[in-house]
């Protein structure tokens, strides 16, 4: 949150530490202004209500940490030393917060369609977190399982952060990073060496999750180099595939471009079920074929 009222954060510094302390159901609006050192009715100048008042505070609480991971990436060089030490980042500071997390979840706070359209935007935002790193660390080698190795990864970070918060187990939050990382070697080794087909791929989400549309692309680009056609033909369509690529990471990209190549895929059977993927992310419709 740029620019925010340096007042604002305090208030929100405040009842983060009360609700950590209290609940969020027993802390009294009167005592996050009397911790803040503010009268009440400054509470009222940055929020209607306790509950945007709690939605706010965990926008604060996810972007204030999304802050640090943005500064650990500029300063560290490789993409495997980022992702390491950003791990460990994210272990201090759930460690910091961890009574507040454990309060939200206690006290079952639902605040409505805002917060859950933040709950969704964060696990969005994770997602592409943890997909970016891992393709910047191993390449072109996990492109064919790639979603696998984001889940494996997720569920090694959510295994230990489960523990941290539930057991409040004690381990080397610096040795922890690169630790997680030598077990995603082994996985990915493991995987490659035993020539393991990909267990889920984009066309296996049928929930609400939206893909960025280049994963979907790689994804096609994967599919095209399994098809049974004739280089000529392969080479068109790759052809295509760069098109469609410089199409879509434009700004401001031309729907009908997008959907006049996307016709060329929509012939092959096989790529079918990607172009209704990409059509539906980048929320443009498909050209009916007959």
């Amino acid at each position: 949150m740029k620019n925010m009222n340096e007042k604002k954060i305090q208030l929100m510094e405040a009842g983060l530490s009360l609700f950590s302390i209290k609940g969020y159901h027993a802390t009294s609006i009167q005592e996050i202004t009397d911790e803040a050192n503010m009268s009440k009715g400054s509470f009222y100048l940055y929020f209607q209500s306790k509950e945007k008042f709690i939605v706010t505070a965990f926008q604060y609480f996810h972007e204030k940490l999304a802050n640090q991971l943005v500064q650990v990436d500029r300063e560290t060089g490789s993409p495997r030393e980022s992702l390491a030490k950003q791990t460990t980042v994210l272990f201090e500071y759930i460690s910091k917060y961890r009574n507040f997390i454990l309060t939200y979840f206690h006290e079952s706070i639902l605040i409505g369609e805002q917060m859950e359209t933040l709950i969704q935007h964060i696990k969005k935002e994770k997602f592409h977190w943890i997909c970016s790193h891992l393709e910047s660390i191993y390449e072109d080698q996990i492109e064919p399982f790639l979603l696998d190795i984001v889940i494996q990864f997720e569920g090694l970070l959510s295994g230990y952060i489960n523990w941290l918060l539930t057991e409040d187990v004690e381990f080397d939050f610096v040795q922890a990073g690169a630790f997680l990382i030598r077990r995603m070697d082994d996985l990915v080794n493991g995987m490659i060496t035993k020539e393991e087909p990909a267990l889920v791929t984009a066309l296996s989400v049928n929930g609400n999750f939206q893909f960025e549309p280049m994963s979907i692309m790689e994804q096609i680009y994967l599919e095209i180099n399994r098809l049974s056609l004739s280089e000529k033909q392969l080479n068109h369509l790759k052809e295509v595939w760069e098109a469609l690529q410089k199409e879509i990471v434009k700004e401001e990209s031309s729907e009908v471009m997008i959907q006049g190549l996307l016709v060329h895929f929509q012939q092959i059977p096989e790529l079918i079920p990607y172009c209704e993927k990409l059509a539906k992310t980048v929320e443009i419709d498909l050209i009916g074929l007959e």
